[in-house]
């Protein structure tokens, strides 16, 4: 079930991957809800449309890339994608 941590994987990878494996896959999900949380108040000066739309693309962007190195689902990049999207159109065709 753990990886075998014998092999000196002592790299961010690693790290990651293995607690992603002791999580259960949570990690991955996890770390892109606190790069959208930091991101959200880091960028609510700017009005909260701008501020949740700026922040949903980037984190799409981290998705895509935590799903090219296998530390998130499929699902997940689905949802953020998904989210931009609508985020977009909320910031283009909402009112404020």
């Amino acid at each position: 079930m753990y990886p075998n941590m014998s092999s000196n994987d002592s790299g961010l990878y690693g790290m990651i991957h293995y607690a992603n494996v002791v999580t259960d896959n949570w990690t991955g999900s996890i770390i892109i809800f606190l790069v959208l949380l930091i991101l959200f108040i880091s960028l609510s000066r700017y009005g909260s449309r701008k501020a949740i739309s700026a922040a949903i693309f980037v984190v799409s962007i981290v998705g895509i890339i935590l799903r090219a190195v296998n530390v998130v689902n499929d699902y997940v990049v689905i949802l953020c994608v998904v989210t931009t999207i609508f985020s977009f159109l909320w910031l283009a065709w909402g009112s404020d």
